[in-house]
């Protein structure tokens, strides 16, 4: 897919034990720019699909009726992380740090990437989005597939 994107949708999925609603997200690539020593919420280059118009290419928003357990999973590359230097990445629930995915601390300037996954409640109307920090001055390593994230709505 040239230039990566993200996918959203409402499916009803059915598997051999269960009927359930899923909703998803996907993304890869982005040119976030992240300034010294702050949170820069992750913009995404392409929406491929958005069936309930839930993301706008920065933030998830939780459908009406579609609370419940999500997964959400994020790995995002920093172009240059200056030795010594932390990076982290983030999940920000109704604009508040929720939960740190991955950090590091760069041991030569070079590129650094990190990320993880967490499971969480989410209530109709919450709104997520990843977001990077870092000691220096950066940016999201732009090419295609390094930064990724995705959101599920667990069965």
């Amino acid at each position: 897919m040239a230039g990566g994107g993200i996918i959203i949708s409402g499916l009803s999925s059915t598997s051999s034990s269960s009927t359930y609603a899923r909703l998803g997200a996907a993304a890869q690539n982005s040119s976030t720019t992240i300034n010294a020593s702050s949170w820069a919420a992750i913009t995404f280059d392409v929406e491929i699909e958005d069936t309930g118009n839930n993301f706008d290419m920065t933030t998830f928003t939780v459908p009406t009726g579609q609370g419940g357990m999500y997964s959400i999973s994020a790995c995002i590359v920093f172009a240059s992380v200056t030795d010594g230097n932390r990076y982290i990445v983030g999940v920000y629930k109704n604009s508040s740090l929720a939960y740190i995915l991955g950090r590091g601390t760069a041991g030569a300037t070079q590129l650094q990437g990190v990320g993880g996954n967490v499971k969480t409640e989410l209530a109709e109307g919450d709104t997520i989005n990843i977001r990077a920090y870092c000691d220096n001055a950066t940016n999201c390593y732009p090419t295609s597939g390094y930064n990724s994230m995705s959101i599920y709505k667990m069965p």
